[in-house]
This record gives structure tokens, sequence and C-alpha cells, in this order.
């Protein structure tokens, strides 16, 4: 006759877990084009070595000062203009374009007043300095700036005293498009702490 079973083994195991309370994640997305926010990037050498910048309010408090004011630089700009004469038609048809030198300020597939909107949002959670904040800017677009002649040896023996040295065209680029990415929330309650 057979022995009854008297020890059992453990197959797995079912768990359960909830994140404590949290205040909700709130998010803002947006791609701009104008120079204020893309000269961040400053210029490189190679256009795939630009990399996105993070600012976190408890981390980064003067770069998000720095990004504010180049956000509220580009809100005015944006905003009517108060004085008549600027906004004539005959004074608009002589200047097609106020911002030409600093690159089109937004992407031509954008609301105007839509972004306008989202900037002005996102300006108010920095300058607030929302719990949670953080803000992401990625480059999407680089273009060249131009060249200059730099001299590279064709050897490693080249010098200036004679040697074999030969001239290459230099490039650098810049960012000329971002994604602007605002996030704030995600924060322990006091609901959370207790339990």
């Amino acid at each position: 006759s057979s022995s009854p079973i008297t020890s059992r083994v453990l197959c797995g195991q079912i768990a359960v877990f909830r994140h404590a309370d949290r205040t909700p994640k709130q998010k803002i997305k947006l791609k701009v084009s104008h120079q204020e926010i893309c000269a961040l990037f400053g210029e490189r050498d190679n256009p795939r070595s630009f990399r996105q910048i993070k600012l976190k309010n408890d981390k980064h408090d003067k770069e998000l000062k720095d990004l504010s004011r180049r956000i509220h630089s580009i809100l005015s700009w944006m905003s009517p203009s108060p004085n008549p004469k600027q906004s004539s038609p005959a004074s608009a048809s002589r200047s097609p374009h106020p911002m030409t030198s600093s690159g089109p300020p937004l992407p031509p597939n954008q609301n105007h007043e839509s972004v306008s909107e989202r900037l002005r949002l996102i300006l108010h959670v920095i300058r607030m300095g929302f719990p949670g904040l953080k803000v992401q800017i990625k480059p999407l677009e680089a273009e060249a700036i131009g060249s200059c002649d730099t001299v590279y040896p064709t050897s490693d023996h080249g010098d200036s005293d004679g040697g074999d040295v030969t001239t290459m065209p230099f490039r650098r680029f810049v960012v000329t498009n971002v994604l602007l990415i605002c996030k704030w929330g995600g924060m322990i309650t006091y609901t959370g702490e207790c339990q």
C-alpha cells in the first residue's frame, strides 16, 4: 500500500502591488523651431552628437529660469503689437518676417494660437515651480551652418616646417527643430503617506 503525501511544494506565488496614492501626472508636448530654444544646444561638428536636455525643478533652478526667459521672449514676439504702425499692412509688406535672422518661430503645420496657449501654460508651470516638474528638450532636426577650411596633416609626420598638409572643409551644425516636453505631478499625497 502507498503512504499518504505529507509534504507540499510551492509552485508559484501571486501578489498584487499598488503604488501609494499620488497626484495625477500632467504632460504637454510642443514642437518648436524658434532660435531662442534651439540655441540651447549650441554648435556641434556632428549632427548626431546632439543629446536631449533634461531639467528638473529640484536640480536645475538656474537653467529653468533661463528657459522661462526664452519662452517669455517667444511669447512677447508672438503677441500682437500694441503699436498700430507696426501692425499695419504697409509695414508688414515691407518686412514679411520680423524674425528672419532667427529662423521660423513655429513649424508651418501648427496653429499659432494653440502654440502660444501651450507655451503660456509651460511658462506658468515653470515659474510656479509645480511639484514633480521635469522639462525635456529633444533635438529633432539639425542643419549645417556653413563650412570653413581646416588644415589637417596628411601623415603623422606632417608639420608646419614643410610637411605634407591638406585642406578639408569643416562643417558646423545647429539644431533647428526641437520637441519641448513639460511634465509635472505624480507626487505622493497625504493619503499615500498614510497607506
